[in-house]
């Protein structure tokens, strides 16, 4: 290294006061002198620190997190909330078909609707035989269709003022015609010729019969009914026979 060039660049920048006195000039030497000042500049032109600079931390990444979704356990939570709410269905609904009197009127809606009682005119139990239609020429009354036959008490107690209807059908099934008349009033052929039809009506409007013969009509007995029409239309093709009421015996 040229110690001169350092030397003067040094005095260039740094100018140095040195106070210097006789004293310690005494023993001192001029080569001394420039030793010391070529010491001082070589120290000042020795490498200079590197200045450290603080550079941020950069952490490391994360870690990649992967989440992982197991499958939720069965709660047997929920299973015993279904079967409760299962048994309180049931319980309520044995509770409205078997014991309905055990409902609050405040939740009558609940109530299953009372059956009607089946109102019996008294002809379930009445039964029909030897059931026939027949076409009479009378004197004063023209053509008649008479429907004549016997009907059956089945029932177990006796029956009074048994009522039949007779209905008349044309060959389309349509219903042209229909009479009642009580059980018990019959004529013989003869009398049909003869008789005026109102009297015959007359007959078939009463409800006891000729001599009370419906009247306490015995169970498993039989009484015969007869029902006549007039001026029937020519398109007629059948007819038939139900009974309409009875009453209960003594």
């Amino acid at each position: 290294m040229d110690f001169e060039k350092a030397f003067e660049s040094a005095l260039q920048e740094k100018e140095v006061e040195v106070e210097i006195t006789s004293e310690d000039l005494e023993g001192y030497q001029p080569e001394d002198f420039e030793k010391e000042v070529l010491a001082e500049a070589a120290e000042e032109i020795e490498e200079p620190e590197q200045e450290l600079t603080e550079e941020p931390v950069v952490s490391p990444p994360p870690e990649e997190q992967v989440e992982v979704h197991l499958p939720p356990k069965k709660s047997r939570v929920g299973l015993i909330i279904l079967i409760i709410a299962f048994l309180v269905v049931v319980g309520a609904a044995a509770i409205v078909y078997f014991a309905p009197q055990m409902i609050p009127d405040s939740l009558s809606f609940l109530k299953m609707p009372e059956k009607k009682a089946v109102h019996d005119l008294g002809v379930r139990r009445l039964s029909f035989k030897a059931v026939t239609g027949s076409f009479i020429n009378t004197e004063g009354s023209g053509q008649l269709f008479v429907v004549r036959g016997m009907v059956v008490n089945d029932y177990s107690k006796p029956r009074s003022f048994i009522l039949v209807k007779a209905s008349i059908l044309d060959d389309k099934g349509n219903v042209v015609r229909t009479k009642r008349a009580y059980a018990g009033n019959s004529f013989s052929e003869e009398e049909l010729r003869k008789l005026p039809f109102q009297e015959i009506e007359k007959a078939m409007k009463n409800p006891r019969g000729k001599d009370e013969s419906n009247v306490n009509v015995a169970p498993g007995a039989s009484i015969p009914f007869m029902i006549v029409f007039k001026d029937l239309p020519s398109d007629l093709s059948e007819f038939t026979v139900e009974a309409v009421s009875s009453s209960p015996g003594r």
